[in-house]
């Protein structure tokens, strides 16, 4: 009996942390990382010079999680990206809110002629609009989280949202400034169960999937854009599983493939 009772509570504490590690916030899906945590994305770039289908090799990019700070008063994840070989001049810095990965500030690092500069995007750090990454070869696109199951309910938020039976549809809107001219920007943003046709590509992944972890399709667009974001994400890896863009295809290295080949994790 009390055998019995020492397992019952053993396995209730599992449930208890498996769900704080992956659910990350209890209004849906946000990813919960660690200082010092890295993870590796390989992004394959359309060669833009040539008609058709051709690509450029593919290139590796270090995420890493390199502090925990305040920021404005809120705490954040303070992440450096950078290339996995120094030919790769680009870098980003991402201040993230810890609470729902709001980008707070974001940072771009680029060469030119006359050395490496840095860049502050225009970043409402109010608004929990999706970071689309611009003028930068870093795959650091990401939606707005939290990310809800579609079986569940519609995702809250201070803007308009509308649900359908198979997906979760957002839409943002705001004021950019450029060159002293004002324009508006408007991004939307669909969440759904993944079509079969991306669930069948990243079948190695799910097979590493627990019973209560779920998978999302999120896709993203800005008006008047033709280069549409579709990522996959699900709750049990740090960062979206696969992207789709029209001039870029990123996905998440495993980590056994640059342990394995390393002999580490760099």
């Amino acid at each position: 009996m009390k055998k019995n009772l020492i397992i019952s509570l053993l396995l209730i504490a599992i449930v208890f942390i498996s769900n704080s590690v992956y659910a990350g916030n209890e209004d849906g899906f946000v990813p919960v990382w660690k200082v010092g945590q890295k993870w590796i994305l390989e992004a394959a770039y359309r060669d833009l010079r040539v008609e058709g289908e051709a690509w450029l090799p593919a290139m590796q990019w270090i995420f890493h999680v390199r502090a925990k700070k305040e920021f404005n008063g809120e705490e954040c994840y303070v992440l450096h990206i950078y290339g996995r070989k120094v030919s790769q001049k680009n870098q980003a810095i991402l201040w993230l809110s810890v609470n729902d990965l709001r980008p707070l500030k974001v940072i771009d690092v680029f060469p030119t002629s006359s050395g490496m500069k840095y860049k502050e995007r225009d970043i409402n750090n109010q608004s929990a609009e999706p970071l689309v990454a611009e003028g930068t070869p870093i795959p650091y696109d990401m939606p707005s989280f939290p990310l809800v199951r579609t079986e569940n309910r519609a995702q809250s938020a201070n803007i308009s949202g509308d649900k359908t039976s198979s997906s979760i549809a957002k839409k943002f809107s705001r004021i950019r400034s450029i060159g002293g001219i004002s324009f508006k920007r408007s991004v939307s943003q669909k969440s759904k169960t993944p079509d079969k046709k991306l669930s069948d590509i990243f079948n190695g992944y799910l097979k590493q999937s627990r019973n209560n972890e779920a998978t999302f399709q999120v896709e993203i667009n800005e008006d008047r854009s033709s280069n549409k974001v579709v990522q996959l994400w699900h709750e049990g890896s740090p960062w979206a599983i696969r992207e789709n863009k029209r001039d870029r295809k990123v996905r998440l290295v495993p980590e056994s493939e640059y342990v394995n080949r390393d002999g580490g994790n760099n």
